[in-house]
């Protein structure tokens, strides 16, 4: 286990951080079908799950480790923390496109790349911010990187979940705000990444045929409309 960075602990706060995400509670009103390898974020992907098995350092070193440690707000309650960090990171980083930056429809960049770069797209944001908050403590098994289909602005969209004991908060590149999962009923999630599993979402009852379908999901691409 990472043994470098003394972690705050957030399981005695009144809004305790989950252990692990609850596979069994909805996610934007849809439910979660665990799924394997997700071609566009499986090199994140890989360093989520070695996060979730040895520490934080395998995710968040170096620049993004100094940030962490200045991001900190030294045990705050965790709706707070997450704030400082969303909000810190949404400054920090300027957005732009993986076409721009890339020359490619999509691709994840690490932490350190997006530092180095102070710039990315959505996905980049909450990737930063989900190496960051495990850095600080928070659980990598209570975080995923979601992407969901922005019926609003008619695009893919990526974004941060941090599962609480009673509630799912999300951190977004689009506002400062960290506001539950069940307040932006425009967001149809996709696919997402965490450190025990990837997952595609569906809906029970046959109401909805599957939001992301297999054949499908390798085209997705946050940032792109659709």
């Amino acid at each position: 286990q990472d043994t470098s960075y003394q972690a705050t602990s957030y399981q005695a706060t009144s809004q305790a951080v989950s252990r692990t995400i609850r596979q069994d509670r909805p996610l934007f009103g849809a439910h979660r079908i665990r799924f394997g390898k997700i071609g566009s974020g499986a090199r994140i992907s890989g360093l989520i799950r070695k996060a979730a098995s040895t520490g934080a350092s395998a995710i968040c070193i170096n620049s993004c480790a100094d940030l962490a440690d200045r991001l900190d707000l030294g045990g705050a309650d965790i709706t707070a923390q997450l704030r400082h960090v969303s909000a810190s990171v949404n400054t920090l980083v300027t957005y732009r496109t993986d076409e721009e930056t890339h020359g490619r429809l999509d691709q994840w960049s690490t932490p350190n790349e997006t530092l180095g770069r102070a710039s990315g797209d959505c996905e980049d944001y909450a990737i930063l911010k989900m190496a960051v908050l495990a850095r600080l403590g928070v659980p990598v098994n209570a975080m995923e990187i979601v992407v969901v289909k922005d019926t609003s602005r008619r695009l893919f969209h990526a974004v941060l979940s941090v599962t609480l004991e009673d509630r799912t908060l999300i951190l977004d590149n689009m506002t400062n705000a960290v506001e539950t999962d069940t307040a932006k009923p425009s967001y149809a999630p996709l696919f997402s990444l965490s450190g025990t599993a990837n997952y595609v979402f569906g809906y029970k009852g046959g109401k909805q045929n599957l939001t992301a379908s297999l054949k499908n999901i390798a085209s997705i691409a946050p940032g792109a409309g659709f």
